[in-house]
């Protein structure tokens, strides 16, 4: 599901043809087995290897290549997907980047940091881009390790459904905790 930043901006014109030309040729350079096995080791997390639940061949095809896998796992269009691809690839400059993102009215043309979460229940670490950024004492807070599953498990979406079956109450605690 796209997310917020990677809805197309409503932008009355069409993206110019040397920006659709420059797309596609972005698209030809990720589209092949040797970008997918780069992708796969180097850039997506193992967080996000283990959402997919299967084996790198397995998902390329279930997800219709490349970028289905990444629009699966971080979210967006396929035009976005294509553009992060080659950039987290070191394919594109980051000044490429922010003139296709504008041409294909993708967050109005400013790229924001991406924001990577990852919780780890066998550790009790939530991780920001790789750095620890909450430390959860194991066995002090179930509700919490329930919570963090769960958003794991969605990918991180804006919201989720309570995943705390007993009541809002514990939620609205289990949350303020967390805050």
């Amino acid at each position: 599901m796209p997310t917020r930043s990677d809805r197309r901006s409503k932008s009355p014109a069409a993206p110019s043809q040397k920006a659709v030309t420059e797309l596609q040729e972005a698209t030809l350079r990720v589209c092949h087995t040797y970008a997918t096995q780069l992708l796969w080791d180097r850039v997506l997390t193992p967080g996000e290897r283990k959402r997919l639940q299967v084996d790198l061949p397995t998902a390329y095809h279930e997800c219709g290549g490349i970028v289905g896998i990444w629009c699966r796992l971080r979210g967006g269009c396929g035009e976005n997907a294509v553009i992060e691809i080659n950039h987290k690839l070191g394919l594109m400059s980051d000044t490429t980047r922010e003139w296709l993102r504008r041409e294909f009215g993708l967050s109005g043309g400013t790229v924001t940091p991406e924001c990577h979460l990852e919780w780890c229940n066998e550790t009790g670490e939530l991780r920001l881009n790789d750095e620890v950024i909450r430390k959860i004492r194991r066995g002090v807070a179930a509700n919490v390790d329930v919570v963090l599953d769960a958003f794991q498990e969605e990918g991180w979406p804006r919201r989720i459904d309570n995943p705390l079956t007993d009541s809002s109450d514990r939620l609205r605690e289990t949350v303020r905790s967390l805050n």
